[in-house]
């Protein structure tokens, strides 16, 4: 949040390093933390770089002065609620979630899937279409709508286990008025805000590279027995447990390079290679089994069929945006819309059968040769 407003003047940078060591403790708090400060991010250096009209840039800075006056001093807490389970996620289709414009504001109809905060937080930040004829995604609006406005409602039962503890149920929005004050972006500036700063898109990475440290560093402690409550019974003196540790490390290390360079490159309309970065750092952290694992704690578990279905941009669509921008923008073979071709789907079904043969003919081949592939060699 700027200094002028009260806020510290933190960039991007220190956001995700302060919310990795949130992560590194309590995932779930991290995703909580990270729900809330988006709206501060979107509103402040990202919408400073965008292009607006004269009109549309006082009447935005009028607009975050609330914002951050409701923050600052009146202590309120912000989310995101944008899933709705459809291809708006990935901008191939706008939000079904509907705002008709009214004297003084706008009249939302809608519903947002696994919102975040639901039920907690004062304010939620809905992406939703202005109801036009003819709407597209550069129809989207960011209206930050009151908890406790008519209309507001939040359904449905949530197991808040481990990572779940975000609250993240169903919000429905029936004939709910906000008023036009409470825009956070300008209308039809979202697009060229999430266009333009692809690195917002990977701020849960931050969650979850604090979670692959506190996975480490547990696994550290366990061998080394010195885990609360645990008998004095150390198991680092085994080689196999040796190498697993070195190869957590090695990929730990190698995690930890992408996302500070990510965080160092953030900024308002990237290059090429520093989006392909971005992407690849999102594919790494968020995918769908970020979080799933049960190592580390139950409060760093969460259900991969919750998690799966959690994902607001699943893993098959940033791979492919990866891939395409790899590519120069040229279609993939596989992709949405668009069948493989029959001899390379003949060529993958080949390729399975011959593994799955040479799977059997193993154990044969080892006898054979008198090995048993364990590591390390038994003597």
């Amino acid at each position: 949040m700027p200094l002028e407003h009260g806020g510290l003047g933190a960039d991007f940078a220190t956001y995700v390093l302060v919310a990795a060591e949130i992560g590194r403790h309590c995932g779930a708090t991290a995703l909580s933390y990270n729900m809330h400060v988006c709206s501060s991010l979107w509103t402040s250096f990202i919408a400073d770089a965008l292009v607006m009209t004269p009109a549309q840039r006082s009447d935005h800075h009028s607009n975050r002065r609330q914002l951050y006056a409701n923050i600052v001093d009146g202590g309120k807490v912000y989310s995101q609620s944008f899933s709705e389970g459809g291809a708006a996620a990935a901008g191939k289709a706008p939000w079904g979630t509907l705002a008709h414009r009214v004297d003084g504001g706008y009249i939302v109809n809608g519903k947002k899937i696994f919102a975040s905060l639901a039920g907690a937080a004062d304010f939620y930040g809905v992406l939703c279409t202005l109801d036009t004829p003819g709407a597209t995604p550069r129809d989207t609006l960011y209206l930050a709508v009151d908890a406790q406005a008519p209309g507001v409602a939040v359904a449905g039962d949530w197991d808040a286990l481990g990572m779940r503890g975000t609250a993240s149920r169903t919000l429905l929005f029936k004939d709910v008025f906000v008023p036009a004050s409470a825009r956070l972006l300008p209308e039809g500036l979202y697009v060229q805000a999430a266009s333009r700063f692809p690195h917002m898109f990977a701020t849960l990475s931050a969650t979850y590279m604090g979670i692959a440290q506190a996975a480490y560093d547990f696994t550290v402690q366990f061998l080394r027995a010195e885990l609360p409550g645990m008998p004095p019974v150390k198991r680092r003196m085994y080689p196999t447990k040796q190498i697993a540790v070195a190869d957590m490390r090695i990929r730990l290390e190698q995690t930890r390079a992408l996302f500070l360079q990510s965080a160092r490159d953030a900024q308002v309309d990237p290059d090429k290679d520093t989006r392909m970065r971005a992407v690849r750092r999102a594919l790494q952290h968020h995918g769908k089994r970020a979080g799933a694992g049960r190592v580390g704690g139950a409060h760093l578990w969460r259900p991969e069929p919750a998690q799966d279905a959690a994902a607001g941009t699943p893993v098959s669509r940033c791979a492919l945006r990866f891939a395409d921008a790899a590519l120069d923008g040229r279609a993939l073979p596989g992709s949405a819309g668009q069948r493989m071709p029959v001899r390379a789907r003949r060529e993958g079904r080949s390729d399975r059968v011959k593994l799955r043969r040479s799977r059997r003919a193993a154990p044969a081949l080892d006898a054979a040769q008198g090995s048993r592939r364990y590591w390390p060699p038994q003597s």
